[in-house]
């Protein structure tokens, strides 16, 4: 049997039908706390026909000086059945069923697997961390080769060369959120929501979000109010108890203190605390567990008026409480405040009403929506708007504080996208977008969103990355449930990509300025827009000209 081995980028798709034939690249330049990565695409061919098994377990070896700061990672495949939507472009690698290449599975014991002339390949993560390498060139040189000792195969090897320049990126500054969703935790785990079991997984899902671009975590003071069907309700994730006593509540703090402890000691900069009204129109409360007389009870939900007198005296009871346990706890100017997911005009009043109350009582603090017409925020309903990238241009130049979002059902016009099937070009763009058009933040509505429409049931994705084939593969996902916690996507590094492209971009500022930056994104990507259909090469020349300004 032999072994064949080449380089490729980040941005390739390995299929195990692939034509593969040249390396990529033989060198990377880098920046000292930048993470890194490029992709071994590797096949056995086997010429022996008396051979009994097409698999075999290859043995992978890593040779360098910064060895330490490298990670390794298996690309495994998924069956994904639904790629694009019911109109889709043809920005996709592919909108056939197929087995597609994403969960990445950490490589520890050295060993990979091989079929027989079906490629695969290994996800190579250099300085995942962000810690300070020293600057300098170095050689990374991996090499394969087959654990079967009766078996004759010559080793393969490839060396690629690494720049590290004497240059810092800086820290992100802009709000970046992909919502956790703590139920799917919780089933897919087998533990109770916020019990010592259930923070050993949710440690790794936190962990590898930070690591990967995202800065704030949605905050699940009360059970979230998303995708859940009127009159229905999602397993209770409510961090704050509390107990009435005649017209009085009573608040208690400390497993919201526990959750943004532990969240801030691996890294998380900011909390979204959860919705105050429920989806689509703010027109009831969310699922809000109270203990009176002894017994836990949900006193607000569906039944709930949202312009009642009773809701609203228990936010304005919870929300002067809330403030002082965040001014006690320096948390102040960590949190950010939503009230209706995606409200609409038909639904305009219960959203008013909703919107002054909360704007009344939390004057001062980001108070942001995902909407998609430009009128809540021309008549100033609300503060900070979060458009979906279909509408965006009705606020640019308007909302200079705007955030953006999509919901992956964006598959027509070239819009960015990350579901299964998109090119890793057309989901890096997003980093680029957001720097032109100077994008306060960006907002996903699934991290971990493992259920059906409506939260029906929670699914494997491993099984079905379509959630029952009721999305698009991928769309509601970034990172796959392991027996450990979780396990990260191509998509996910793709994500992270993205973010440290708009952190080069930022730090170029600092030494030409913003003018000149967008200068060269223009002389790369004529005529940018967020339509603008990315090409791979023009983001490699895009990272390797900004590097060159910053090492000047």
């Amino acid at each position: 049997m032999s072994i064949k081995a080449y380089i490729k980028s980040s941005m390739d798709i390995v299929f195990a039908d692939s034509q593969i034939k040249e390396d990529s690249f033989s060198e990377i330049k880098a920046l000292s706390n930048q993470p890194v990565s490029f992709q071994l695409a590797y096949v056995f061919e086997n010429d022996d026909e008396h051979m009994i098994y097409k698999t075999r377990n290859l043995k992978v070896e890593i040779e360098s000086e910064i060895k330490d700061y490298i990670n390794l990672y298996y690309v495994n495949t998924v069956p994904a059945t639904v790629i694009g939507g019911l109109t889709f472009d043809d920005w996709f690698v592919t909108t056939k069923p197929t087995l597609y290449p994403d969960p990445c599975e950490r490589i520890n014991d050295g060993k990979v697997a091989a079929v027989s002339f079906q490629w695969a390949s290994i996800w190579v993560n250099i300085n995942e961390d962000a810690e300070d390498i020293p600057s300098g060139e170095y050689e990374i040189r991996i090499k394969l080769s087959n654990l079967r000792d009766n078996e004759e195969t010559k080793e393969f090897e490839k060396v690629i060369k690494i720049k590290i320049a004497d240059a810092k990126l800086n820290e992100q500054k802009r709000y970046v959120t992909n919502w956790f969703h703590y139920d799917c935790i919780s089933e897919l785990s087998g533990t109770k929501p916020f019990s010592k079991e259930f923070y050993k997984f949710f440690k790794e899902y936190v962990s590898l979000a930070v690591k990967n671009g995202q800065n704030t975590i949605l905050t699940p003071a009360f059970t979230p109010a998303l995708d859940t069907e009127i009159g229905c309700e999602r397993k209770t994730a409510q961090l704050v108890a509390i107990e009435k006593t005649g017209d009085k509540y009573t608040f208690d703090f400390s497993k919201l203190k526990e959750f943004t402890d532990f969240c801030q000691s691996i890294g998380m900069k900011y909390f979204e605390h959860t919705h105050f009204f429920t989806q689509w129109g703010a027109k009831a409360a969310p699922k809000i567990v109270v203990k009176e007389n002894g017994k836990n009870k949900k006193l607000f939900g569906w039944h709930t008026d949202a312009t009642g007198k009773e809701y609203h005296s228990f936010l304005k009871a919870y929300i002067k409480e809330l403030k002082r346990f965040m001014k006690q706890n320096q948390l102040t100017d960590k949190f950010v405040f939503h009230v209706s997911d995606e409200p609409s005009i038909r639904n305009k009043d219960t959203y008013v009403s909703a919107s002054k109350l909360i704007h009344n009582e939390l004057k001062g603090f980001i108070i942001c929506d995902a909407l998609h017409d430009v009128r809540f925020y021309d008549e100033g309903i609300v503060s900070t708007p979060v458009p979906c990238t279909i509408k965006a241009y009705d606020f640019i130049g308007k909302a200079e504080n705007m955030w953006m979002y999509y919901t992956g059902g964006e598959t027509v016009e070239y819009l960015t996208n990350r579901g299964i099937g998109t090119p890793a070009e057309r989901q890096r763009i997003l980093g680029i977008q957001l720097y032109y058009y100077d994008i306060k933040g960006f907002l996903h509505w699934g991290y971990n969103a493992h259920h059906n429409v409506l939260c029906k049931k929670i699914i494997n994705p491993y099984i079905s990355p379509d959630m029952g084939k009721e999305f698009m593969s991928g769309t509601s996902y970034l990172v796959y449930p392991s027996s450990s916690g979780a396990n990260p996507s191509v998509r996910l590094f793709n994500h992270r990509d993205a973010f440290l492209d708009l952190a080069l971009l930022e730090k170029a500022e600092t030494i030409i300025g913003r003018a000149a930056v967008i200068k060269i994104i223009d002389e790369i990507m004529p005529d940018f827009s967020l339509r603008y259909r990315v090409k791979k090469e023009q983001i490699e020349l895009l990272t390797k000209k900004i590097i060159e300004v910053i090492e000047k």
